[in-house]
């Protein structure tokens, strides 16, 4: 396993007749992933989709929601809700919007998705 942070990496070939030459790099690890993380994208559902007047985020990410963000089609923002202390499954009312096609970003610190809805 290769550590965070900068480690430089050397290559070395030897040809039949002894000739040898190397080849240096710099590899920058930012992040190691273990077999059991899961990644954010696809620890966040959207249900039912296509929806009437709710939708229910899932989030089995094991991180804490802060809030998400509803977009319409060209990109102008018509609803933010906060999340904070969100259940597993958090639900969020979109009665208030026209039938259409959304977008909702869904954030945390660190992470951001963004998910497509359908409201009929």
């Amino acid at each position: 396993m290769v550590p965070v942070g900068i480690q430089t990496v050397t290559f070395t070939a030897e040809d039949a007749f002894g000739n040898t030459s190397s080849c240096d790099f710099e590899l920058e690890v930012i992040f190691v992933l273990g077999v059991n993380d899961i990644n954010f994208d696809e620890g966040i559902r959207l249900y039912p989709n296509p929806t009437n007047n709710v939708i229910f985020i899932s989030n089995t990410t094991g991180k804490v929601l802060q809030q998400a963000r509803l977009y319409d089609i060209s990109g102008k923002l018509v609803q933010t809700v906060s999340i904070d202390n969100a259940e597993e499954n958090t639900a969020i009312n979109l009665s208030e919007l026209a039938s259409g096609v959304y977008l909702i970003s869904v954030e945390i610190d660190t992470n951001t998705t963004v998910k497509r809805i359908v409201k009929y």
